[in-house]
């Protein structure tokens, strides 16, 4: 790598660590030794890990995935409790109204009994790769290194700051998914940047997982370079591990990981391409709900971000996160005329979704040299838990026309 320039690691980088496996983790501190002295963070991201920075990096348990199994086994038994309520209004015409009792009882029981089950692994012999070889501490270390050297960069002024909270709003895009100031930290760290560019004289590479955010813009670069006379670089975190290990000679065989991360943002396009997705999120929108004549009247579908959730030789599964804003038509079943036979509904009703959506999904591939080849994907599980629903019903009209 030249040396004409500084690395800034981004917030998301640095977090990013504590997930990754003990391979890759030794990994990236192996790189992180070889560039450690052109190392530099921003204020506004030294203040963003705040809460991680001196925590240890703990390697992934058998107790945290017990724990995220059973999270999502109640998210889904109290779906079905709530479909098995829907159910309860025709209840009076069963001739076993016993069924939807012996329904709720058989959810119970079987979640007790996956308990029971789980609980049963602590006795089964596992194993668990060791932290011997792991310095638990090394992130913690290495940013009271950076803070000792004066390697943090200065704030930005309060002038500065609404100056630049002003642009964003009226010019660029803040961050919608966060609240208050903190939505625009982007341009904070941008206007950071070219300072840390013009006190150092050097060109940045900014290292970061967001790949398709604020800093991705080719007017922040251009103006980057207008008030600096330097370049601004963007780069992935497997990017800049990579380069690292390519330059120094630092092994990557059997880390799969990093061919995988290095090519999610790579799947998720992929995706976005994919009438496969669309159709899966339509299917959940079209079912989750007793009604006739159900339809879309509108859907807006957007891909915000990716993740690696696990994975083995053959296989990784995703956590991807969209946001959707979408609406729809559907009518209650009121029986059939008694005359015609034909099936008779309530006038439309309303039934809107806005908000984040997580999808799990599950990629098989093949590695290609240092590039993994889609051979087939499966859409598991979408988690709705963070979106918006709001039912506007036939009688809430009537009511407002009168």
């Amino acid at each position: 790598m030249t040396d004409n320039v500084i690395f800034v690691l981004d917030t998301n980088v640095i977090s990013d660590i504590f997930e990754s496996s003990p391979n890759y983790y030794n990994f990236i501190i192996q790189c992180l030794e070889m560039e450690r002295d052109r190392i530099y963070l921003t204020d506004t991201i030294h203040h963003e890990l705040s809460p991680i920075k001196d925590k240890p990096y703990k390697q992934p348990s058998v107790q945290k995935y017990k724990e995220e199994f059973l999270d999502l086994l109640n998210k889904n038994i109290e779906k079905e409790s709530l479909s098995v309520k829907r159910l309860r209004k025709f209840e009076n015409h069963f001739s076993d109204k016993t069924i939807l009792d012996n329904i709720i009882s058989i959810l119970d029981n079987g979640r007790a009994q996956i308990e029971k089950l789980l609980d049963d692994i602590d006795f089964s012999i596992l194993f668990e790769p060791s932290l011997s070889k792991i310095d638990e501490n090394y992130i913690k270390n290495f940013i009271r290194d950076l803070e000792q050297q004066s390697r943090i960069g200065p704030p930005l002024s309060r002038g500065t700051l609404d100056k630049v909270s002003y642009d964003a709003e009226k010019k660029l895009n803040p961050d919608k998914n966060k609240k208050g100031i903190s939505k625009f930290n982007d341009y904070f760290i941008i206007e950071e940047l070219k300072n840390l560019s013009k006190k150092e004289s050097k060109n940045i590479i900014f290292v970061t997982s967001d790949v398709k955010g604020n800093f991705q813009e080719e007017i922040v670069k251009a103006l980057f370079r207008e008030e600096t006379s330097r370049e601004l670089i963007i780069k992935s975190s497997n990017e800049f591990y990579t380069s690292i290990a390519e330059e120094h000679n630092i092994s990557q065989e059997n880390i799969i990981e990093v061919f995988i991360a290095n090519d999610k943002f790579e799947f998720l396009d992929e995706l976005e391409r994919n009438s496969q997705l669309d159709r899966f999120v339509e299917d959940y929108l079209l079912n989750d709900i007793e009604g006739e004549d159900e339809e879309l009247e509108s859907y807006d579908l957007s891909l915000q971000d990716i993740k690696v959730d696990f994975y083995d030789e053959n296989s990784v599964t995703y956590l991807v996160t969209a946001n959707l804003e979408s609406e729809k038509i559907f009518y209650d079943y009121w029986g059939r005329d008694d005359d015609t036979k034909e099936i008779v509904t309530s006038p439309a009703n309303y039934k809107t979704y806005t908000g984040k959506i997580n999808i799990s999904v599950t990629r098989n591939f093949e590695v290609l040299g240092k590039i993994l080849k889609t051979k087939s994907f499966n859409l598991e599980h979408i988690d709705t838990s963070e979106l918006e629903i709001e039912i506007n019903s036939w009688e809430e009209f009537d009511d407002e026309m009168f």
